[in-house]
């Protein structure tokens, strides 16, 4: 399994470079493992990304899992309204 570290700060300012790294680490894979646990910053676009990325997930049929997710990266979540979409709501991280 690919695991994929999110960093300290998932924004618009790295979006284009961290979105490069999910397709990178995506292609060919049954099941990708995110790590949030260090994400300090976490905008709009950061959020956007990462609901595709799991929409994207579903549609080509691997699974994406959270190893670890920020307090910053859940409020952020419930905030926007993708909580459920990102699984925090189900998810054991």
């Amino acid at each position: 399994m690919e695991t994929v570290d999110c960093g300290e700060s998932l924004d618009i300012s790295v979006a284009r470079s961290f979105y490069e790294q999910l397709v990178k680490s995506s292609i060919g894979a049954e099941a990708i493992a995110l790590n949030g646990e260090n994400l300090q910053r976490v905008d709009g676009a950061g959020l956007q990304l990462l609901v595709s990325f799991f929409r994207e997930a579903q549609r080509q049929n691997f699974s994406v899992h959270w190893q670890g997710a920020s307090p910053a990266l859940r409020h952020a979540a419930q905030l926007f309204g993708v909580a459920d979409c990102l699984q925090f709501n189900t998810a054991k991280t």
